[in-house]
Formats: C-alpha cells, structure tokens, sequence
C-alpha cells in the first residue's frame, strides 16, 4: 500500500494543473533517490515533479507516480498512478539491468507509465493518494512487510543486457604514415563484446598505388570502470592483412598476404544513453605485427608498429 512515508521535503504549495507528485515507500538497491529525480524531471518536462506530500485541497484531478513493494529477489518494484480518483499499476522487474544503469531505467520507466497507459493495467485504489494529515519529514524506508509474489509484469521496453554495436573509426600507424579508416560489427554486453572488424588503407607512390586491407576477429573487456560513462577497454585483434598494387609501367605488383595481431588499450565514454540505443567515443593506443607493403625497395603502407585510434559507436538493444 502506499501508506506511510511519502514525502521528501518539508513544504509543498499547491501546484498547477501539470503538476506531478512523486514519492513511494522504498527504493530498489543501487537506485539512487536525487538523480532519479532528476531523470524523471527532465522525462516529463514541461511538467513540474512535486515531493508527495498530504494536503489539504490537493485538486481531484492531481497526478500521482509512487513505488512501492521493492523486491530484492528477483530485484523488481511496482508503479502507481493516479489520475484523480483511478489508479493504474505495473511491476518492472530489474533483474537483467546492471546496477550502475537501475537508475536511469526505473526513471524512464516511471516516465513511461506516466505517459502511456498501454504500459500499465487498471487496478483498484488501496489507499487514496493523499490523506489530509501532513506526514513527518522522513527517508525512503526498506519495505516493513514480507515482500509479495512478483506476478508477471505487463511487457515493458527496459533495456536488455546486450547490443548489437556497429563502429566508425580512424586509425594511424605512426611508423609508415599509414592512415586507415574501418568499421566494426559485433555484440556487446555490459562490460565485454566480440566481433569483426575490417580496416582499408590507399598510398599513391611514385611507382604507382598501394591498396592494403586488415581482416580481424576481434574482442574487448573493459578492465576498469572509473564511472558510469567512463571505462579503460582492452581490445584483441586476431586476422590478416592483405596488400596490392597497381603499377605503373615499367614497375611489376604483387599481392602479398600476412597473419595481423595486434593489442589496444583505451577510454571509452558513453556519451548519451537510452532504453534502445547508445552512442559511445573512443581513443585507444595499441601495437601490431602486421604486413608492411614495400614500394621500389622501401616501406609504403602498414598497419603495423604503433597504432592510434579513435572511433564512434552505436549500440541497438
């Protein structure tokens, strides 16, 4: 029930008519209260987000979004609304969200049964949205009672645990002055993905071009996670490099081939974040054993040596 506590300021004033008053009895673990919101606030702007509190004269009409029966096992939490004197309800189950993105997932999906009704499902009112008795100032306590059966919740949009990601990047090689630019497709889950990646370099010489290609199986894990956005990401690649030319006369070409390894490390920031997409930036150094095409006797083009990148990816749940 949402009974008890519900308030988390000391003063409230009426509020216009697009007002909507938020508070529960509980937070799920790793839910953090201010950015939560803060999140929801910027989901329903240009609506105002008001402390609950119990008013006299609060309007008939009012708007209300609270939470309450936070379950640790499987981590879940059920959401009210009311539109005057009807409540609709939901239960978002969390379990497959990682901690450090509980937040912002349960901020959105607030938002959402704020703002589409086909999320929730009609229930009957168990306790009207505000008494007239202003309750004490108090934190959000753990719920008092033995936590409920979880009920199959009504299909929701929460993120899932992995995304298919596809990269745009550039590459230099600092010992030939070979830059490149590549792709990269995969699947990638919290903290780790694989895939494959393609990078293409063209170097005119005197003697003609040089078209080189690398192939590579590659994967990452990131090592250490300095915040929530921000995260140090080693990268394996594991393919081969393939060279050709086209000379011109009287010079000869010749397509050569070679085994490509090579090793990265880097930051990766997560520069926006959503329920069904990402976008991320990178810049990574790394090393690698590679072909090295020669033109008239001297190095031409390779991604091989010292490598420097940077790149942008786009992540689809």
């Amino acid at each position: 029930m949402l009974g008890g506590a519900l308030a988390w300021c000391p003063s409230l004033r009426a509020r216009p008519f697009d007002t909507v008053y938020f508070g529960g009895t509980c937070l799920p673990e790793g839910v953090e209260r201010d950015e939560l919101v803060k999140i929801l606030g910027a989901e329903l702007s240009p609506s105002v987000i008001a402390p609950l509190r119990t008013i006299p004269g609060q309007p008939d009409d009012a708007v209300v979004l609270a939470i309450d029966r936070c379950v640790e096992t499987p981590p879940s939490v059920r959401i009210s609304v009311w539109h005057g004197a009807e409540r609709r309800e939901r239960v978002v189950v969390l379990a497959d969200v990682p901690p450090e993105d509980r937040t912002r997932t349960l901020a959105l999906a607030l938002a959402e049964t704020r703002s589409d009704p086909t999320v929730s499902r009609p229930a009957a009112p168990e306790a009207a949205p505000p008494a007239l008795e202003p309750p004490a100032v108090v934190p959000l306590p753990h719920p008092v009672s033995p936590p409920m059966p979880v009920t199959q919740p009504t299909p929701t949009r929460e993120p899932s645990s992995f995304a298919f990601r596809a990269s745009l990047a550039f590459r230099y090689a600092t010992e030939t002055s070979t830059p490149a630019g590549g792709i990269f497709l995969g699947v990638g889950w919290p903290r780790f993905g694989a895939g494959a990646s393609v990078f293409g370099a063209r170097q005119s010489v005197p003697i003609g071009q040089i078209t080189l290609w690398v192939t590579s199986a590659t994967a990452y894990y990131d090592a250490v996670q300095f915040s929530e956005r921000l995260r140090l990401r080693g990268t394996l690649d594991l393919g081969f490099a393939i060279a050709s030319g086209v000379p011109r006369a009287p010079a000869r070409a010749e397509t050569q081939a070679a085994f490509d390894a090579a090793l990265h490390a880097g930051l990766v920031a997560t520069l926006f974040r959503g329920t069904a997409n990402d976008v991320e930036a990178a810049l990574a150094v790394g090393y690698s054993s590679s072909l090295r095409a020669r033109a008239d006797g001297k190095d031409a083009v390779g991604l091989d040596g010292l490598l420097l990148t940077a790149g942008v990816g786009l992540g689809f749940r």
